[in-house]
């Protein structure tokens, strides 16, 4: 489609749930991309380093690998009769290095993507504070956002990436500088999801290929070209010549119940860690503490420290509460200078909330605490009324997530929410006012 056609309306109506190409230069789409005639992979290794390491796969057994960024970009360069095996660079996360200055999303991605609208701005300070103080957090990685907007694709001709879902159901720009792909994508409908499941875990991919299996479509992406991959689209790639692409996953309102559908299916896939989207489950925490926000005036997250906790090693302190009944009680009913109500217990530090024990205050909820919560009277009309049809509908399958975290030994509630169960209550009582009003069919 023509970039003129993609509108926020058209967005809050359609959802993404479709595929969209676009041959708009990436200016007209909001997006900030380096010069393709001047940038070549040299320009990746100085900007990033060399000592970079990142993971390569090798597309014959379709299994990964680390080594140093220079050493990979010694192979690239190489000529195609030169190359022993075909590797491929698909995760090189660039967003804490100078490439990323050259990089932005299209503009549309960046209004609804939830890392940059609901993750806590705090915690994206405080990763760059901790890269600053932390050799250990620089050498391992360790991230405290979602660190997967900013992805440089390093591909030699004839890499293949056999079909899967991208992490967590999230959605995905794709912008070719350099060179060209050739798309398979299957539609995320019931039978095709529980399809691609029993083909995964079949394991004999090499004499099944799940697109003759079921209908799907082949897109052909050139230079210059950009494409939107929507939530738990089913899709391989075939790269015909050397390329260089820019793209990043974001999770977004619109496609809520096939995001936790897709975290449902890496569950029954037993997907490691590794290739999980990361603080998934925390970033849920997020979207429903800023919605009963938005909807009730109630503040369930408190406000973070910008500073870096000690993560090395992760050296974890088991959190005790010994405030009174009377401290709890005034913990939770005083309003703030915007006249929102508090709900959080503000005596207790950040550095012990949940973010690296995944244990929040509220751990045990028994009768005693259940006894002192009542929704609020006090709805927003006008916002509940503003919002998307599309976002209304996803939001009872996300309660019932919610409802199952709180089941798990480690919800993993994000920091700053020390009342999940009372959060979890004030978003069901939300949606019962929703269907009051009329907003909300789901029954």
């Amino acid at each position: 489609m023509k970039f003129s056609g993609l509108t926020m309306e058209y967005v809050r109506k359609s959802g993404l749930l479709h595929p969209l190409l676009f041959n708009d230069p990436p200016e007209k789409l909001g997006m900030r991309m380096p010069n393709p005639q001047e940038f070549s992979i040299l320009d990746v290794l100085k900007l990033v380093g060399g000592e970079r390491r990142i993971e390569v796969f090798d597309v014959h057994s379709q299994q990964g690998k680390n080594m140093r960024l220079k050493k990979f970009v010694k192979y690239f360069r190489q000529s195609p009769s030169r190359r022993k095996n075909l590797l491929n660079s698909l995760s090189l996360e660039i967003s804490d290095t100078k490439l990323s200055e050259q990089v932005i999303a299209p503009g549309f991605v960046r209004r609804i993507d939830w890392i940059d609208n609901v993750w806590p701005k705090e915690l994206l300070a405080r990763q760059k504070n901790l890269l600053k103080k932390s050799g250990w957090a620089r050498s391992n990685n360790f991230s405290t956002y979602p660190k997967v907007q900013k992805y440089c694709l390093m591909s030699v001709a004839n890499c293949f990436t056999d079909f899967h879902i991208d992490f967590g159901g999230s959605s995905v720009w794709y912008h070719v500088l350099k060179g060209e792909k050739i798309f398979w994508l299957i539609e995320p409908t019931e039978e095709n999801l529980k399809l691609y499941e029993e083909w995964f875990l079949a394991g004999d991919h090499d004499s099944k290929f799940l697109g003759k299996l079921t209908k799907c479509s082949r897109v052909r992406l050139r230079q210059g070209e950009t494409l939107i991959i929507p939530s738990g689209w089913i899709h391989s790639v075939y790269t015909p010549v050397d390329s260089i692409v820019f793209g990043g996953n974001f999770l977004h309102s619109y496609a809520i119940p096939t995001q936790i559908r897709i975290s449902s299916l890496e569950d029954n896939i037993k997907r490691g860690k590794k290739y999980r989207f990361p603080h998934f489950k925390q970033i849920f925490w997020c979207f429903i503490a800023q919605i009963v926000r938005k909807c009730t005036h109630r503040l369930y997250h408190k406000k973070l420290s910008e500073e870096a906790h000690n993560v090395e090693g992760l050296n974890l302190v088991q959190v005790i509460d010994e405030r009174t009944d009377e401290q709890m009680e005034n913990d939770g009913h005083r309003l703030n200078s915007d006249g929102e109500e508090i709900c959080y217990d503000e005596l207790l530090g950040n550095a012990i909330d949940g973010s690296y024990t995944f244990n929040p205050i509220q751990s045990v909820y028994d009768n005693k605490d259940k006894a002192k919560f009542t929704p609020t009277k006090n709805y927003n009309i006008e916002f509940l009324r503003s919002i998307p049809p599309l976002v209304i509908s996803g939001l009872p399958p996300l309660l019932n997530y919610a409802k199952r975290l709180l089941k798990l030994k480690q919800p993993e509630v994000i920091e700053g929410i020390t009342r999940p169960h009372h959060l979890v209550e004030e978003f069901q009582a939300l949606l019962e006012k929703l269907r009051q009003l009329g907003l909300c069919d789901d029954k």
